[in-house]
């Protein structure tokens, strides 16, 4: 079957965890690292890009010879209450919600691997906020992207899912 690369021009951006997991593949090999259950893997993936990548930056158990479930689901759900009570973890959401984004940017934004997302969202703060941010966050993103792009492409990985189209037959 052939394969074409299309542009996105989704009119919806993906969840955050579902493109948390679709940029990397990390989520897969840490639910497999660990043997997570079925519980602790709907925890996992309930969490928002931001959230997944600290849980999975951080999770370290002391003895990883047991099974971890049910430390996991203490640690995920206090990452979890952390937003929650509003403490230091952003969520994606309410960041997107901060500038009031147009679709292409936050299509952009989902693109993006997650420490390029991370960057954006501690560094841009544009000057004038009384208009439509949505451009200048556009060319601040592919900017940061850019510059972060080296180190992505040298672990083999793409600066931007591309979207696939295959052709018939499947």
């Amino acid at each position: 079957p052939s394969t074409t690369y299309i542009p996105p021009v989704q009119t919806f951006a993906p969840p955050p965890a579902v493109a948390f997991a679709n940029s990397i593949g990390g989520v897969e090999d840490f639910i497999a690292k660990w043997n997570l259950d079925n519980n602790s893997q709907s925890l996992l993936l309930s969490l928002d890009a931001v959230q997944q990548q600290k849980l999975l930056q951080e999770f370290r158990p002391r003895d990883a010879s047991r099974d971890v479930n049910a430390i996991f689901c203490k640690f995920a759900s206090g990452i979890a209450q952390n937003r929650e009570r509003g403490g230091a973890v952003n969520t994606v959401k309410a960041y997107l919600a901060q500038w009031n984004l147009s679709a292409d940017a936050q299509n952009l934004f989902f693109q993006l691997q997650p420490a390029v997302q991370n960057k954006i969202m501690l560094e841009f703060a544009p000057r004038d906020t009384q208009r439509d941010v949505s451009n200048i966050f556009m060319k601040f993103a592919q900017g940061v992207g850019k510059a972060m792009a080296g180190g992505f492409e040298a672990q083999g990985q793409p600066r931007f899912m591309p979207v696939v189209v295959r052709s018939a037959p499947y």
